[in-house]
């Protein structure tokens, strides 16, 4: 790159002139005189104070810059940092942000449109360091890879109630502590889940890759929320779930129920490319005892099976609290059993969790059985003996 005029005059003004002024000082007149000249000048930082009494992005008293004054930030290239519990319900119109960030002391912000449509750009980073819930309930669409920093807490959680898109082969990275939330249909290229990281949602989302690390589960904002998480575009030839990372990825689960996507969570894997691996985490919420033979369809498989295994399976709370899993062996595992004698078999062929129930109610269902059969054999066997006596009866002597 040529440098800019204002750089190449600057050391023959520097030489007639240093004699009277210090170098320091010259130095920076004429870099302001470059940047003046190119059109350029450091990135202004806009923090929200919501003193306006409003929500409103486009009001100038809502905010004050780096350098003390109050106006509001433009529709393109500003980095923003939300802070404050003040007007945190606020909107926006069609804007960029060169970075966006939540404070440390921001309380709940909820960023919508002002109109139907309005789509928040986001150009640079998004990082949420309050520890609490923010909420993006308008279009925001990404170019490249951009991060989403989830924050040092694992209370901080980012969520995206309405579409995340992208251009020039989208991809976020999600990183940090705390989780971030996709509720809609996203089609966002790529989301990467990196170590310490949750991803998790009622919605879509095209492609995520877990890393070593890294946790993926259905449900929202809160850790004991349920619901169905769709990945893959409904493509049977697009992978759309690869767990990496062997025994440090996690693939959770809840469980305080029996309805799919209700009370229970579950995956939608589109796609033939998808992967196995890392631990699959099942919590069962409350102490409910399942009867013999219930199903939890945790992982729907419409078009094909997964590639790859698990490392473990591991089960926390209610009655299976405790049981451990051994496998896969043809594509099942079996947990050992519960103190009233049931065990738990995941099949990774159907995504199916089977409560199955235990021995002794088997061998007595079997007994049960064996005794009806045998009684029904002993009736047959007495009216045939009958009958054979009969007939020798009738036969004359001679």
């Amino acid at each position: 790159m040529s440098p800019s005029p204002g750089l190449s005059l600057a050391p023959r003004v520097l030489s007639r002139l240093s004699p009277r002024f210090p170098v320091s000082l010259l130095w920076g007149l004429a870099a302001m005189t470059a940047l003046g000249q190119t059109g350029q000048a450091f990135a202004q930082t806009y923090t929200w104070t919501g003193s306006a009494g409003s929500g409103n992005w486009g009001t100038a008293a809502n905010w004050v810059t780096t350098s003390g004054s109050t106006v509001a930030p433009p529709t393109a290239g500003a980095a923003i940092v939300l802070a404050g519990g003040v007007q945190t319900t606020g909107s926006t119109g069609v804007r960029t942000a060169s970075a966006l960030t939540f404070a440390a002391n921001a309380g709940p912000f909820v960023i919508r449109p002002q109109s139907f449509g309005n789509t928040l750009t986001i150009a640079g980073p998004v990082t949420n360091l309050s520890g609490t819930v923010q909420t993006f309930e308008l279009l925001v669409s990404v170019s490249g890879t951009k991060t989403l920093d989830t924050g040092p807490s694992a209370s901080g959680v980012t969520v995206f109630s309405q579409s995340v898109s992208g251009t020039s082969s989208p991809q976020l990275d999600v990183v940090g502590s705390g989780r971030a939330v996709f509720n809609a249909t996203n089609t966002i290229g790529k989301v990467t889940v990196a170590s310490g990281a949750t991803v998790t949602g009622n919605g879509r989302i095209p492609s995520v890759t877990v890393q070593s690390g890294g946790s993926i589960t259905p449900g929202g904002a809160s850790s004991t929320s349920y619901g169905t998480l769709t990945l893959g575009s409904g493509s049977t030839s697009t992978a759309s779930f690869v767990v990496n990372g062997g025994t440090s990825a996690t693939v959770a689960v809840g469980i305080s129920g029996t309805a799919r996507g209700t009370t229970y969570d579950s995956f939608l894997l589109n796609g033939s490319g998808n992967q196995y691996g890392g631990v699959l985490s099942i919590s069962f919420d409350n102490a409910t005892a399942y009867a013999p033979d219930t199903v939890f369809n945790l992982f729907q498989l419409p078009h094909a099976i997964p590639s790859g295994n698990f490392n473990d399976v591991r089960v926390t709370g209610g009655t299976f609290d405790g049981v451990t899993f051994s496998g896969p062996v043809n594509g099942e595992w079996v947990s050992s059993a519960n103190q009233t004698g049931q065990t738990l078999v995941f099949s990774q062929l159907t995504g199916n969790l089977v409560v199955v129930p235990e021995p002794s109610t088997v061998m007595i269902a079997l007994s049960g059985v064996a005794l009806v059969g045998f009684g029904r054999w002993r009736r047959r066997s007495a009216r045939e003996g009958d009958q054979a006596r009969g007939i020798e009866w009738m036969i004359p002597l001679r």
